[in-house]
């Protein structure tokens, strides 16, 4: 069921707009998601299920205690670094309008049919 929704929802990709589409999904949906994610994964590492534990694991499992550079990267840098990428990037997409180019059909032909050229005036 979730791959023929996925198909489904892919058809989009390879319609006439199917560029657009792929932009604004691209544009739109694909960093702000990631950096919130980030943020999270931060903020449960060092604070839900302590930077102490975390540490006691990583040195389980390679035999070395991570240095202090490490915890307080993991416990102030990082969640500081991502929370000010994702204030700027909702700042920058808060300012600008969406947008995109005019589909251009007989640029993307003269495109098409300039690609496999250049390998056959190669080989002949």
């Amino acid at each position: 069921a979730i791959c023929f929704i996925l198909c489904i929802l892919g058809f989009t990709m390879v319609t006439y707009s199917g560029s657009y589409w792929f932009e604004l999904i691209d544009a739109y949906c694909s960093g702000i998601p990631l950096l919130i994610i980030a943020l999270v994964e931060c903020i449960a590492i060092s604070f839900i299920y302590g930077i102490d534990r975390f540490s006691e694991d990583i040195h389980y499992m390679t035999n070395k205690p991570p240095r202090f550079i490490w915890k307080w990267c993991w416990k102030v840098i990082s969640p500081l670094a991502i929370l000010a990428v994702l204030s700027m990037s909702i700042k920058g997409m808060s300012e600008t309008t969406p947008s995109y180019s005019i589909w251009d059909a007989e640029k993307v032909r003269m495109y098409l049919f300039k690609v496999p050229l250049p390998p056959i005036s190669i080989f002949s």
